[in-house]
């Protein structure tokens, strides 16, 4: 009943979609608790280390004084790369845990740009 009540509001704020409740009590009779477990588990890894791999880029960026053996093309590029992989994401109905991911990490690249070059903004 709980199950069904979490739905509803789920379905209500539009976060999912009618058949997804359907699909969700099939994967928890249906699955496998073994593959589900390490299924949650791989996923609570994978999202520590993406913070923590965050964490650490942007911690390096905020300190780093000079651009010496730094390249400005490859931040440029890895730009580039993060902004077409989250509108491939964005197009293939990815979860929102993997596009979260990429758009904080595009975030990230483009804080990194105007870290690593001399741009500024007046009013």
């Amino acid at each position: 009943w709980q199950m069904d009540q979490s739905f509803n509001i789920h379905q209500s704020l539009g976060t999912m979609e009618e058949s997804e409740p359907d699909e969700m009590k099939r994967i928890f009779l249906e699955g496998n608790p073994i593959l589900l477990a390490v299924t949650f588990v791989v996923s609570l890894f994978h999202s520590l280390f993406d913070f923590l791999a965050f964490k650490n880029d942007i911690s390096f960026w905020k300190n780093q004084k000079s651009m010496e053996g730094l390249s400005v093309r490859s931040i440029f590029l890895n730009c580039f790369f993060q902004f077409v992989i989250f509108l491939y994401l964005l197009d293939n109905d990815t979860s929102w845990m993997i596009i979260i991911s990429s758009g904080v990490g595009l975030l990230i690249e483009i804080w990194k740009i105007t870290r690593a070059t001399n741009f500024s903004m007046e009013w």
